[in-house]
């Protein structure tokens, strides 16, 4: 089953995969013609599809936000273009949650690839696959947490800024393990570094809560609480460690009892202030070594220093000045 990134281009050759229907349009030339868009995490694609007719001489394609299972096949037309033709095509109830994000709900491109290419190769435990599937099926809390800026005015403040800052730990932390037992311990480091930041959603599901913004790892645990306690019922030990792991983060428990979890929170760190340096920079001239950051929220101002060999030299800048 190939996603649609890396459907063939070849003529005449058939592929199969299973996509989202994102829409359905009639053709005025035959009444049971219809050019389908199939989507997945990864792009979308126009078909063409002769859809059955029902016993009152009805088309029946199928509906806008239904998943299907069809093959494809890229044929010339008598014209001499080319259009990708369905042969086959059933609508299937079971699927993957991650594979099927509609890859415009995130507003980065190719940020939803990567969140799924990263689970389907590093989250081999069937128990964390199915707690992942199940987080990512609520479509309100999934919407916002790959939609949302990571901040309001701190670290990665573009749309889509928390899942980029999410992932950017996660590999990270791939990176650093790389080599090590893909054990649950590794498996649930991964998980609740992607999920480390769920919190930041939470008014976005919840409505209007008694805390406030940089209380929301206190939140990570009440927004999975569903998928928590199914997990608790499939694998006990990863239930464990992604409770111990979240209080970690939240600050609550001391996370050098498990190695990796402060290498998560370190890169936490790191990631937050990498972009916010690079925001606090960015306004001012080249030869500035120094530039600072106020948060709206009230809190103190963040200063940040780059050396004099990262920044433009005096006499460069004038030089570039006068040509």
């Amino acid at each position: 089953m190939k996603l649609i990134k890396f459907t063939p281009e070849k003529a005449d050759v058939p592929w199969s995969g299973e996509y989202r229907v994102a829409q359905v349009n009639p053709r005025i030339r035959m009444v049971n013609l219809h050019e389908l868009e199939l989507e997945d995490c990864s792009g979308s694609l126009k078909v063409l599809y002769l859809a059955p007719m029902d016993e009152f001489g009805q088309p029946c394609p199928p509906w806008e936000g239904s998943v299907v299972r069809v093959t494809v096949t890229l044929t010339q037309a008598l014209h001499g273009g080319w259009y990708n033709r369905v042969d086959k095509l059933e609508q299937i109830d079971e699927y993957s949650t991650l594979q099927l994000l509609p890859h415009r709900l995130c507003p980065v491109p190719g940020l939803l690839y990567r969140l799924y290419e990263v689970v389907n190769r590093e989250i081999t435990n069937p128990a964390l696959r199915r707690f992942l599937e199940r987080v990512f099926a609520d479509q309100k809390r999934t919407r916002a947490f790959v939609s949302k800026p990571a901040s309001v005015d701190c670290h990665h403040v573009e749309p889509g800024g928390l899942l980029k800052h999410s992932l950017q730990i996660v590999h990270g932390l791939d990176m650093l393990t790389w080599g090590h037992q893909n054990g649950v311990s590794r498996q649930c480091l991964l998980v609740s570094a992607l999920l480390h930041d769920l919190g930041k959603v939470a008014r976005d599901v919840l409505g209007m809560l008694p805390f406030q913004a940089r209380e929301h790892a206190s939140l990570n645990k009440l927004l999975l609480e569903k998928e928590l306690s199914l997990l608790k019922e499939e694998d006990l030990e990863a239930w464990l460690l992604l409770h111990y792991m979240f209080s970690a983060i939240e600050g609550i428990t001391d996370g050098n009892r498990v190695p990796g979890v402060g290498l998560l929170l370190a890169l936490d760190r790191f990631s937050a202030a990498e972009d916010a340096s690079r925001r606090a920079f960015e306004s001012l001239p080249r030869y500035r070594q120094i530039a600072s950051l106020k948060p709206s929220n009230g809190g103190p101002s963040r200063s940040f220093y780059r050396p004099r060999s990262e920044a433009l030299q005096l006499g460069e800048r004038c030089a570039g000045a006068v040509m």
